[in-house]
């Protein structure tokens, strides 16, 4: 008798283990979600509750027609599901770790096969994969775009309702839960792949108004942390704790009762533990329930979560619960959520949507959570600085807050040419290569120092087995011989020689001029080419205004501008890749020099 009664206690204790574990927000006994993870489910939250103003503050696809409303309305947030987690980190991993890139494993298993040998709490699944990206926020922002056009240049997006499968899956009305999976292989193709896995039904019966929280990168000054609230009632107070300390959170996107609450902090050196607070007229509201969310990708931070850490002391009642103030009961918030197993394989048909990403976008697996993600050591800068060699800075750390966070691109053909060519075409003035197939573009660099060794920069380039297109986490960093845009009012008469063409790009123009001799050259007025041999900048007015300086050429892509009648936009030829074969047939126009601006 005392035998079954030890038996029976320790069952229950499992049980209660088990629950305590797996409380809304927590992740689960084998360490997911982790950041990468929490971060795109985050996001895809975050554009469901307000997709109009997320594509302002949070893309560069500002101007793309996309996510009208009358196609995409706001829909409510997707609480995350342990086993479309499982689902999809299992898909990355298998495509990291198998080379493959496609809906089904790499083995041949059906997609939904896999989807419900997971989940099976409704028949319904839908899943995106990309690969190659490394930024959660990048990753997001190339499936809600949906370009498809093959380029990886292009900044096409496909119009609502038309070749745009992915942010359909991610826009979803009748999906309710969702899971996030990430993984990588730096010895595969596109090194990192992402999945994003769907359903329609609820697991088990969760009401918490808390769906999601985590942080992003924008750039290497700030970290943004965001979390989503989603009730008939706007909370009474909303805050962040971070190490300890209570911060109040501001509405960033939606309404105060459905709607991001966000708060900025200057990009920190080290892990800090944090947890959002919510206080409701009668509940506060913790998340993640218990432990503390750990800011991976500040300094040297690669952990995700942990158990231990500072709270924040209210006297009256314990943070991680949530207190009927009307009783002053206290009622669990984990009740509602069990431990997930891997279940076996569902008879059940699937309705099913499929969407693959064309631009393609640490190795997580068992880790327990406490433990880090492994991703390779940065390396202190070094006391010697290496002296840059032309256009070439020289080999520099990089970390997931991107040291060149203006634009990214997947190139299977990278070469360092090509990406200084669109790095200098989308007006940035230093162009990095990393992992042999990433073009990074930014104007400025350094944050996190130089490598302290130059061969850390010497993966092959994907284009160009010649040449060395960077590092894991190393970015070799190159001048692009983008000046700046300036005023055109009286600059006309500080070049020499001009031509106007209805075949105009920016760096035709940087050809002729450097094949005539010239180190500068400026494009304006959408094709007119001007040429000096050397200028004083100082004379001329910097333009910040995109709409003036960001005006395409009369005859190229997206991807090149020309600026408007207002500006000429200035480049360095001294070290631009120039043959004979690429210099364009343009006729010299001298009358262009005696513009009515130079007054």
């Amino acid at each position: 008798m005392n035998s079954e009664k030890l038996i029976l206690c320790t069952l229950l204790f499992i049980i209660s283990s088990s629950e305590l574990i797996n409380g809304y927000g927590e992740p689960d006994l084998l360490g997911n979600p982790v950041w990468q993870s929490r971060a795109s489910f985050l996001l895809v939250n975050a554009v469901r509750i307000d997709p109009l103003i997320y594509l302002q503050k949070y893309t560069r696809m500002q101007n793309s027609g996309i996510l009208d409303p009358n196609n995409y309305p706001a829909v409510p947030p997707l609480y995350w599901e342990n086993t479309l987690g499982l689902s999809s980190l299992s898909h990355s991993v298998d495509m990291a770790d198998n080379n493959c890139f496609s809906h089904p494993s790499c083995d041949g298993t059906d997609t939904f096969q896999r989807i419900q040998n997971y989940y099976q709490c409704s028949p319904l699944a839908s899943e995106n994969i990309a690969a190659g990206l490394l930024s959660p926020l990048d990753t997001n922002n190339q499936w809600i775009c949906d370009s498809g056009s093959g380029d990886p240049y292009s900044t096409y997006c496909a119009p609502d309702g038309s070749g745009d499968g992915h942010r359909a899956n991610i826009m979803s009305r009748v999906s309710r839960v969702g899971g996030v999976g990430y993984g990588t292989s730096y010895s595969s193709t596109y090194h990192t792949y992402w999945t994003q896995d769907f359903g329609e039904a609820l697991c088990f019966n969760i009401s918490f108004p808390i769906h999601s929280g985590s942080h992003i990168f924008m750039d290497t000054k700030y970290t943004i942390f965001m979390v989503s609230w989603y009730s008939e009632h706007a909370p009474r107070s909303a805050s962040i704790v971070i190490d300890g300390k209570k911060i109040p959170l501001q509405l960033d996107l939606g309404t105060r009762s459905k709607g991001i609450y966000r708060f900025t902090s200057p990009i920190g050196t080290a892990c800090r533990g944090y947890y959002f607070l919510f206080e409701s007229r009668f509940f506060i509201y913790r998340y993640p329930n218990f432990g503390y969310l750990q800011t991976y990708g500040e300094g040297s931070c690669d952990k995700s979560f942990s158990y231990n850490g500072t709270e924040y002391h209210q006297p009256t009642q314990a943070p991680n619960t949530i207190t009927s103030r009307s009783t002053g009961s206290t009622v669990s918030t984990m009740s509602t959520i069990s431990s997930i197993t891997t279940a076996s394989t569902s008879s059940t048909s699937s309705t099913s949507a499929v969407s693959t990403t064309t631009a393609f976008s640490s190795t997580v697996g068992v880790i327990p959570s406490d433990s880090p993600v492994p991703t390779p050591t940065i390396a202190p800068p070094t006391t010697t600085p290496f002296k840059p060699i032309g256009n070439f800075m020289g080999c520099f750390n990089d970390q997931v807050a991107h040291d060149l966070s203006g634009e990214v691109v997947v190139d299977t053909n990278l070469t360092n040419h090509r990406c200084l060519q669109f790095c200098s075409s989308k007006l940035f003035q230093y162009a990095g290569t990393s992992f042999g197939n990433l073009c990074y573009c930014g104007n400025s660099f350094g944050y996190y120092g130089q490598s302290l060794n130059q061969s850390d920069c010497s993966i092959q380039c994907a284009g160009n087995n010649t040449e060395k297109c960077g590092g894991i986490n190393r970015l070799s960093i190159y001048k692009t011989g983008y000046v700046g845009c300036y005023d055109s009012n009286n600059a006309y008469n500080k070049f020499v020689q001009a031509s106007k063409s209805e075949n105009m790009t920016s760096n035709g123009c940087r050809t002729w001029c450097k094949s005539k001799g010239y180190e500068y050259s400026a494009t304006t007025n959408q094709n007119t080419c001007l040429c000096a041999e050397s200028l004083d900048l100082s004379a001329l007015k910097t333009v910040n205004d995109d709409s003036k300086c960001k005006i395409k050429c009369i005859s190229s892509g997206e991807n090149d501008y020309c600026g408007s009648d207002d500006v000429i936009i200035i480049y360095q030829n001294k070290y631009l890749n120039t043959t004979t074969k690429s210099i364009p047939e343009y006729s010299s126009d001298e009358q262009i020099l005696h513009h009515n601006g130079d007054k």
